[in-house]
């Protein structure tokens, strides 16, 4: 047989021959289309089932009961569709960051989902907004839209009335009279705000793609500290991203491609920037942190201490004038506008400085002394967590420098703001204020622990590109972060739970503060604030609040007897179901406190009870004392001043303008005269000269 016979024979055998089928994964262009939409189709799946487990099993459509909440938080009145639904979903991106395709919308709508189910979950189940402080923000803002004017001498804040003004002015001209969703809704709204400049600073790391996305969803699942609600914080954490973004983007220094270089940056080369453009981003950072300072107390020196540590370690091109002329702003508005913080206080706010030890026990420790078991546990998982991420940008770090990798930045934007530690305590919580705002440099260098490559880099022999071992551990521990998320965030929950019956007891206490009305409330310590009650949302000048010593024993109620008979007429007792579980779950008090106390001050002969509902009750005296109700606190304050505050204003604004004029010449490139820098030395003595006479004389040190 010729060989061409053979051919044909056998090309006649594999016609007649039937094919075997294929199986599922058969063929290359099956595989292609699984590996193609299986993630969305997971991801879809996941969310529908977390948002419908929650809508219609725990949220306000089918009015189930919430009182199942335990000394866990939210997290054990969920149902479990709920978790399936959340992990679906996470494990949809860990499927879509393991595939050799880059898909970038896909990697963005799964974050942005799993954004949704972490950080909108009390949204899409309880009623009323979280938080008693928000509640206490939106009275804020109310006062400032009726009256058009701050109050300084009622609260601290009222010194830095930036945000306060701004909100009321918008929602007034929203014609918008009722806060309650926007309060509900800012805290996930915040979050998805935060991955704008969160994304854009990753953007400019040099890193692997995986390694991006992943600090971006370790911030997701990382960021419990719950700062995010409507106040000023939340807007400014978003200004501080913004600013510390366009300072790492837009005003990078050319560090890469050079010979001999023993180190590679972290960060890629900027593209360049035309001068005029930077002009004007130098002028929107400006308007940033000026923004900040007028809103903020501390937001405004975390700025400042990021951006002098880019520029020390020569990752900016901006110059030290730059911080010299916004620390001029914030000091002159602390000097100058928030006199009435200070005046006499100065150990409030220089107390701090040096008493690292005590600061830090406050912050750690003396959170968890005195707590039930259960609170104890969600302290202690806050803890975990903290540690967890520093442990992994420990981890991250090593594995780059091995690489010959320095990320400056992230060790900047992770390291500089636990200086605040050492200058004030902020009432015990500055622990958090560090954590959070080191977080976005924490997560990227902790993302390197999974992926420390680079782009273009040699994989190591032996060893793929694509390293599924490490996509496992990058899942594994995201779903660890992800449970502890849950007890971390909305372990408080049920003593930050709002009720309707507690926000009826309220609107009671609204509809009978004419001409005034004095409320006491219970709190562990005399003179503290009451921690967990939703007051002040509104009328803030005319109710006043009095926290008297909730007792241990709730039989003894005599001396409560007495200091309400001594508020005079038109005043109230108020007890309610989360300042009980406050008592219970953060000091110790026994299960049953608040329905015994509630039993002995019904029962008194002496109290009357005003409004009673399942979870508040208001007493009043059954004889009030005699006479006229007393008037509203006045909360007013005269600002005082020395006869060289004209001169130090003077030598500050010039000051501005000249520093501002240095940074504007060299963002063009232009030589700046010695002359000029000579003129704000001058401006600058004489400006602090002003400034620690106006601290020594009104601050009563002279």
């Amino acid at each position: 047989m010729t060989r061409g016979g053979a051919d044909e024979e056998t090309a006649t055998i594999a016609a007649v021959t039937p094919r075997p089928p294929a199986t599922l994964y058969g063929t290359p262009r099956l595989r292609r289309q699984m590996a193609f939409w299986l993630p969305p189709v997971i991801a879809a799946e996941g969310f529908v089932l977390y948002v419908e487990a929650l809508l219609l099993k725990a949220g306000p459509y089918a009015g189930v009961d919430l009182y199942r909440i335990g000394g866990l938080g939210l997290i054990s009145a969920l149902p479990a569709a709920a978790f399936i639904g959340l992990f679906m979903l996470v494990g949809a991106f860990f499927v879509t960051l393991a595939q050799r395709r880059h898909r970038r919308a896909l990697l963005l709508s799964e974050l942005v989902a799993i954004t949704i189910c972490l950080h909108g979950a009390a949204a899409l189940v309880e009623r009323h907004p979280r938080f008693p402080t928000a509640w206490l923000i939106g009275g804020f803002v109310d006062y400032i839209g009726r009256t058009g004017e701050a109050l300084p001498g009622f609260d601290a804040r009222f010194s830095w009335p930036g945000f306060f003004a701004a909100a009321a002015f918008v929602t007034r001209a929203l014609g918008v009279e009722d806060l309650g969703p926007i309060l509900t809704w800012t805290p996930l709204v915040s979050n998805l705000l935060y991955l704008v400049p969160l994304l854009l600073l990753l953007r400019v790391m040099r890193a692997d793609p995986r390694a991006k996305w992943l600090a971006a969803l370790l911030f997701v699942v990382a960021q419990w500290v719950g700062q995010d609600y409507f106040s000023p914080q939340g807007l400014t954490y978003l200004l501080y991203l913004a600013f510390a973004a366009i300072v790492v983007a837009w005003f990078a220094r050319l560090t890469g491609g050079r010979r001999g270089q023993r180190m590679t940056p972290g960060e890629l080369e900027p593209a360049p920037v035309p001068a005029r453009e930077r002009v004007l981003l130098l002028a929107l950072l400006v308007a940033v942190f000026v923004t900040a300072t007028v809103s903020h107390q501390i937001t405004p020196f975390m700025m400042l201490g990021a951006l002098t540590g880019l520029i020390l370690v020569r990752r900016t091109t901006l110059s030290l004038a730059l911080p010299f002329l916004l620390g001029v702003i914030v000091v002159a508005w602390v000097s100058y506008a928030a006199t009435p913080f200070w005046s006499g206080h100065l150990d409030t706010l220089f107390g701090g400085i040096g008493r690292l030890g005590r600061t830090l026990a406050e912050s750690t420790g003396g959170r968890i002394a005195g707590s039930s078991p259960e609170h104890v546990t969600v302290l202690r998982i806050r803890l975990g967590i903290c540690a967890a991420v520093a442990l992994l940008a420990f981890a991250g770090l090593v594995r780059r420098l091995r690489r010959r990798v320095l990320d400056r930045t992230a060790l900047v934007l992770m390291c500089v703001p636990a200086i605040a530690v050492a200058l004030q305590s902020y009432g015990g919580e500055i622990g958090l204020r560090v954590y959070l705002f080191a977080l976005p440099g924490a997560c990227l260098l902790a993302a390197y622990a999974f992926f420390p490559g680079t782009p273009g880099a040699a994989p190591r022999a032996g060893r793929p590109r694509r390293n599924p071992v490490a996509v496992g551990l990058a899942l594994a521990c995201v779903s660890a972060l992800t449970l502890a998320f849950f007890v971390a965030r909305y372990g408080n929950e049920k003593f930050e739970l709002v009720t309707d019956d507690e926000a009826a007891a309220l609107e009671f206490i609204y509809a009978n503060d004419l001409p005034s009305a004095r409320v006491a409330v219970l709190s562990p310590v005399a003179g503290e604030e009451a921690a967990s009650i939703p007051i002040r949302s509104r009328d803030i000048e005319l109710v006043d609040y009095r926290p008297f010593q909730a007792p241990r024993d709730p039989s003894q109620i005599a001396p409560l007897v007495e200091r309400l008979r001594e508020l005079g007429p038109n005043s109230y007792l108020l007890t309610t179901r989360s300042q009980e579980a406050y008592l219970e779950l953060a000091h110790g008090y026994a299960p049953t406190w608040g329905r015994d106390i509630r039993a002995v001050l019904s029962a008194s002969p002496e109290l009357a009870v005003a409004f009673e509902n399942r979870d508040a009750a208001i007493y009043t005296m059954r004889r009030p004392p005699p006479g006229p109700v007393p008037p509203p606190p006045d909360n007013s304050v005269t600002t005082p001043t020395t006869r060289w505050t004209p001169y130090g204003l003077t030598a500050l604004a010039l000051l501005v303008l000249v520093l501002g004029a240095i940074e504007v010449r060299r963002v063009l490139a232009r030589p700046v005269r010695r002359r000029v820098v000579v003129l704000a030395a001058v401006l600058f003595a004489a400006a602090i000269a002003v400034v620690v006479e106006r601290f020594l004389t009104i601050g009563g040190l002279l």
